[in-house]
């Protein structure tokens, strides 16, 4: 189909189906925008205000459950043998989905020697664990891949006053 008209005119599509832009083949997303530069997809904001363009992914789920993963940016490629491979993740995570003590995690994964997972976590409570989902209250917490463990306390950290390494 084609679509045409002035400026100022406003256009309404409506499809039954998926919809592609600069793709010839038949999408498998219900948004499918493939081109050949590297500048794909603008979201621009003439708002005269503070804030500008305002992006949201919401998860409209009729059950709603703790540590549902209610919206994810994936960063993929195609590997040398042309598969398509997810490298690196950015994930929010509802923790808590209780009316009125709803809490939220942001977490990132990235692929290393083939194997993907979970590197960074930041709490609803700002807590933030590098190698770990879970660090203690109050704290920033670096696990590392093997025996040495790092962790470094706040002031307020009920277990240590001072930087804790074994």
């Amino acid at each position: 189909f084609v679509v045409s008209g002035g400026i100022g005119v406003t256009k309404n599509i409506i499809c039954a189906g998926n919809v592609s832009i600069g793709n010839n083949a038949t999408p498998d997303t219900n948004l499918h925008v493939k081109g050949t530069g590297t500048d794909i997809l603008k979201i621009e904001s003439t708002a005269a205000g503070a804030q500008g363009a305002n992006l949201i992914m919401h998860h409209g789920s009729a059950s709603p459950a703790d540590n549902d993963v209610i919206s994810l940016i994936q960063f993929n490629g195609l590997d040398d043998s042309n598969n398509s491979t997810t490298y690196s993740s950015i994930r929010a995570v509802a923790t808590d989905v209780s009316n009125n003590s709803e809490s939220g995690d942001i977490t990132f994964h990235t692929r290393h020697n083939g194997t993907f997972d979970e590197r960074l976590r930041i709490l609803s409570s700002g807590e933030m664990g590098l190698g770990s989902d879970n660090p203690p209250t109050g704290s920033f917490t670096i696990r590392l891949t093997e025996t040495p463990e790092f962790n470094l306390y706040s002031t307020q950290h009920a277990q240590n006053n001072n930087c804790k390494i074994n």
